[in-house]
């Protein structure tokens, strides 16, 4: 008699291998969809980080300089807030002494004496006639500028015919010096992220851009001398 025995082949089988390749696969997309999340998220977070210094150094310029408005040791220059609308402001400064602030436009005479600080679609932007460049972007990614100004005591000064000179107080009466009655302003910037967030929703813009916002109050101390 001839003794049969039944060996097994080596190696794996073909629903092994599915099996195999399957899990693989499930762990491969675990381990991919955790990288993306990270790096979204560090991604996100870095956005966030140099939106709030960018604001912060923003929002430093604009004091800075606001807080010069009206500078005129010689008072012969007329120095002071020209427009004053809610989303812009002009203001003009003696900073050379000349009795004058604006001389020749864009030949670097008097540069730094006639300044406006507006926003332009998502830039905000430093407008100077005397300097070589007259129109600089600050800031980009700024979904709102605003400007209140008010009087020496605390009032909000309003321009309800918006041609840049305040005529209202808060309390509804007239202001009948105008722009010469500002004694601060406070100003307000929000800025958004570069890249969106898609797990978030703004509930203000309605979009998925991360923003913040800072106010600050500037004492223009150069007005009403």
């Amino acid at each position: 008699m001839i003794n049969r025995t039944t060996r097994k082949n080596s190696g794996f089988t073909l629903v092994e291998l599915m099996v195999a390749l399957v899990l693989s696969s499930i762990a491969a997309w675990g381990i991919y969809k955790a990288y993306v999340s990270f790096d979204t998220s560090f991604t996100l977070q870095e956005q966030i980080g140099g939106m709030q210094q960018n604001l912060r150094l923003t929002v430093g310029q604009l004091v800075k300089k606001i807080r010069m408005a009206g500078y005129d040791p010689t008072k012969k220059a007329g120095a002071g807030i020209v427009n004053a609308s809610s989303g812009a402001i002009q203001f003009t400064m003696d900073l050379n002494q000349d009795q004058n602030t604006s001389d020749v436009a864009g030949a670097g005479v008097d540069t730094g004496e006639d300044i406006t600080y507006s926003l332009l679609g998502e830039d905000l932007r430093r407008t100077d006639p005397a300097a070589t460049t007259p129109i600089e972007t600050l800031a980009e990614n700024i979904s709102a500028l605003t400007f209140v100004y008010l009087d020496i005591y605390g009032n909000v000064l309003t321009d309800t015919d918006s041609n840049g000179v305040v005529d209202t107080n808060s309390g509804g009466s007239p202001v009948f010096l105008g722009n010469a009655e500002i004694r601060s302003v406070q100003i307000t910037i929000t800025a958004k992220t570069g890249v969106q967030d898609f797990t978030y929703t703004d509930p203000t813009y309605g979009d998925n851009y991360r923003r913040r916002q800072i106010t600050a109050r500037v004492m223009c101390r150069n007005l009403g001398l």
